[in-house]
């Protein structure tokens, strides 16, 4: 991947990414019943992993409020949030939070159970991950996840990651398992 220099680089990854047959859009509060739908869905296999995934985050207010203060988010550069679109339906969600240190962003990601399975979600990641490593600053992406999560953790293996560490951390959901995997991967140098 060539890199432009420096002062050409943006500040923020754009507002809409087409990867394949995936669009990664900057959400909306137009998403929020949508988003809370797909939530409601997948709850229990969220909440196996991810501690935010409980049952009032399944509802549409819930949604709109988050999507507003991830617009604000957005606007002040700590985190990029995206719906994920296929065939015009959301079928997920992914992003990219500033909450590692100074040069990385972290990216996130999950995806319905019924749109598993066609590599969605790994399209995705290499969209946000080429956009991220565009960004002004950044040299580095990490995606992080219980080693538990086996789907999760295929696809940084399946995108040229390297297991930078495992993490022990509070076990806070069912399915974890308290290893946390650092997937790190590095922009060419600058």
């Amino acid at each position: 991947m060539t890199r432009r220099p420096h002062s050409d680089r943006p500040a923020s990854p754009p507002e809409t990414i087409t990867a394949g047959q995936v669009v990664l859009r900057r959400e909306t509060t137009d998403d929020a019943a949508a988003v809370a739908a797909l939530i409601e869905r997948n709850l229990d296999r969220l909440s196996e992993f991810m501690p935010w995934a409980v049952a009032g985050v399944a509802d549409a207010t819930a949604q709109h409020d988050r999507i507003v203060a991830s617009a604000i988010a957005w606007d002040c550069g700590t985190e990029y949030d995206y719906v994920v679109v296929v065939d015009d339906q959301i079928v997920g969600k992914c992003g990219l939070p500033r909450r590692i240190e100074p040069g990385g962003l972290e990216l996130g990601y999950w995806l319905d159970a019924e749109a598993e399975g066609h590599g969605y979600i790994t399209e995705a990641a290499r969209a946000l991950t080429a956009a991220a490593l565009d960004l002004e600053g950044i040299d580095r992406v990490e995606i992080h996840c219980d080693a538990g999560n086996v789907r999760s953790a295929a696809v940084p293996r399946r995108l040229g990651y390297e297991l930078d560490r495992t993490d022990r951390v509070d076990v806070v959901t069912r399915g974890q398992t308290g290893d946390q995997m650092i997937w790190v991967t590095r922009g060419p140098q600058s």
